[in-house]
């Protein structure tokens, strides 16, 4: 008697994307096995094929992040050898790297106003206004390796808002980099010394057009450390001085300090928690001020492909002189939450979109200052 016909529709798309390796079509056994880990998350040898697939492609950020996850499991000691080697060739390699996102905005409340009828004294605040547009930002980076681990970089960034329907709050900035490092399979630690120049249509009814809004000159330290193959340490710190073209009252400079821990329990699921520091001081004392904040992730890979991730913030903001018309020294509290949720196997020439909700609200002592909005926007996000 005949055995009865068996057919897996998951082993076959396995077996279709071991061949598409063998037959260097990279691109069909990404996605083949991103399908499979969408659908089977749990299945590391898919995961582990997957990133030495996009790895033979050299989309070697997409194959850091998928070698990374690994290392949160407990697999055997000679497949974590292998992710070793895989993650020190990454480090090793001088490379362009690319990376871009476009974002659909829809902001209720671009003008950060109060509700509508807020008084103070004699003054009624300004009404909300709204803004429907796009936002876009592109990074270009490059390495040079000296050995030994030590690197120049080259890192170009821009980013902007372009809103179709209130051109007067459209913006674009740019920043260079150029800088030195050095990193390993566990240490990177990056020394970037950066210019910043930011266009600005004005926020107000007299333009519509881009102009030179502010300039800025400063430097970046980087670092981050694996302590073990589920904990990372982060840090981050920024010195800036910053000019303006016309609002000089906003001249001076700014300290801003970050440290993080990221905790990978295994490859399906992360938590991420931040502390940061910001000291503006400005020409004008009403301007100057001091901010705490902290920031915690949850990122969790489901069944059946989806994806989420959720962020909690909360910061505290105080100014150092009161504002010269209402006599008030501000004191804010801002509270943000954000939600995103997409779907592993959906892929548009490599970009996943997803869907994010965001909230943030500031109460502050001053009403003109308190005010919340709920966002709704689409993100694509690529890697090259």
């Amino acid at each position: 008697q005949l055995a009865p016909h068996f057919h897996d529709p998951l082993l076959t798309k396995w077996a279709q994307a071991i061949l598409a390796k063998q037959a260097q079509q990279y691109t069909d056994a990404i996605s083949l096995y991103r399908q499979i880990v969408a659908e089977r998350a749990e299945l590391q040898p898919a995961r582990l094929q997957l990133a030495v697939s996009l790895f033979e492609n050299n989309e070697l950020e997409a194959a850091e992040d998928q070698f990374k996850k690994l290392r949160a499991e407990e697999l055997p000691p000679e497949i974590q050898q292998l992710i070793e080697q895989y993650l020190e060739a990454i480090t090793q390699k001088d490379r362009w790297s690319f990376s871009g996102g476009l974002t659909y905005l829809n902001d209720p409340n671009i003008n950060n106003a109060p509700k509508s009828g807020t008084t103070y004294g004699n003054w009624l605040a300004p009404k909300r206004e709204s803004a429907e547009g796009v936002g876009f930002r592109f990074d270009l980076g490059k390495k040079w390796s000296w050995g030994n681990g030590f690197f120049n970089e080259l890192r170009l960034n821009t980013n902007g808002k372009y809103y179709w329907d209130n051109k007067k709050y459209n913006e674009v900035s740019g920043r260079a980099n150029v800088g030195i490092g050095f990193q390993n399979a566990a240490l990177s630690l990056n020394l970037l010394p950066f210019m910043e120049q930011t266009l600005y249509a004005g926020g107000s009814n007299r333009s519509e057009t881009l102009k030179r809004f502010s300039k800025s000159g400063g430097a970046a330290l980087e670092t981050s450390y694996w302590l073990t193959p589920q904990w990372q340490l982060n840090s981050y710190y920024e010195y800036a001085e910053q000019r303006y073209v016309q609002r000089k009252h906003l001249n001076g400079n700014t300290h801003f300090i970050s440290a993080g821990v990221l905790y990978l329990p295994n490859a399906k699921q992360y938590w991420f928690a931040n502390l940061n520091y910001d000291r503006t001081a400005t020409r004008d004392k009403d301007d100057s001020f001091l901010r705490r904040g902290i920031n915690v992730s949850w990122g969790q890979e489901w069944g059946k492909g989806l994806s989420t991730r959720v962020s909690l913030s909360f910061a505290q903001k105080r100014y150092k002189a009161p504002m010269p018309i209402f006599n008030v020294t501000q004191r804010n509290k801002e509270f943000g939450i954000q939600a995103s949720i997409w779907h592993r196997a959906v892929h548009l020439w490599g970009v996943t979109p997803r869907l994010t909700y965001s909230f943030t609200k500031t109460n502050s002592n001053h009403v003109f200052y308190s005010y919340d909005k709920h966002r709704l926007f689409l993100e694509f996000t690529k890697q090259f």
